[in-house]
């Protein structure tokens, strides 16, 4: 299978990308609920830095 090919398999759609992200998104939002600050900081600066 070529690379194109590979591409067109596994492309999703903008709206199918978001509802992928939403269960994690809110799962982190539930997270921070019972975080710790300094670990809800530690988080912060980890995703600030990843992107």
């Amino acid at each position: 299978m070529n690379i194109s090919a590979q591409y067109k398999q596994k492309c999703v759609s903008a709206f199918e990308a978001a509802a992928q992200l939403m269960p994690v998104r809110n799962l982190i939002l539930g997270m921070n609920v019972a975080m710790p600050p300094l670990l809800m900081e530690a988080v912060a600066t980890a995703l600030r830095n990843d992107n």
